[in-house]
């Protein structure tokens, strides 16, 4: 009975929050994390930033020089671990960055870049970014369209609502995939 009393009550707390207040309780559109990269001297530069959230997920995007953050508008609420720069030289992991409902965060990352350019290391091989688009035979943008690739050091993407789905590949490298299209009706 008192349990019945606590879940009956919680129904009525949210309907007061939904009837009541001013502001939509529906999801809205906000990036969670914005991640912004300098170097000790306080500029931006390219590169890598990684997310990775704890059911396994990874998403990747590059700072530009230009930019002032990199953006992750699509993740939960459960906190993340951000990986900036690539394997190597001064690759920094950040542990459990704590994320909120409609509260973007901001994280500042220092990353000594320019420590990586020494003549005795090696040149990395050149990447390429690829970007696809993938569209039904009426050339409209099909979104949450599963891409896959036969390596598995690649994982699967998602479309978005444009269609697009975007990976790097070493430039001396090839990949095989397919695209498969899930039918709603």
């Amino acid at each position: 009975m008192e349990r019945l009393c606590k879940v009956a009550g919680l129904i009525f707390a949210a309907a007061c929050i939904s009837a009541g207040s001013a502001t939509p309780v529906a999801a809205q559109d906000y990036c969670s994390l914005k991640v912004r990269v300098v170097t000790p001297t306080g500029r931006r530069h390219e590169v890598l930033v990684t997310v990775k959230e704890r059911n396994g997920r990874s998403t990747q995007k590059e700072q530009n020089a230009d930019s002032q953050e990199v953006l992750f508008c699509d993740l939960g609420i459960l906190p993340v671990t951000v990986v900036i720069g690539a394997q190597g030289c001064n690759h920094i992991t950040v542990k459990d960055v704590p994320l909120s409902w409609q509260k973007p965060y901001t994280l500042i990352v220092t990353h000594d870049f320019d420590a990586c350019i020494r003549e005795e290391l090696p040149l990395p091989v050149p990447v390429c970014k690829i970007l696809l688009r993938v569209s039904d035979p009426d050339g409209k943008w099909v979104k949450q369209a599963s891409v896959s690739f036969s390596d598995p050091n690649f994982s699967e993407l998602q479309t978005d609502v444009a269609g697009r789905a975007i990976f790097s590949l070493k430039l001396n490298g090839h990949l095989l995939g397919s695209v498969l299209r899930t039918w709603i009706h």
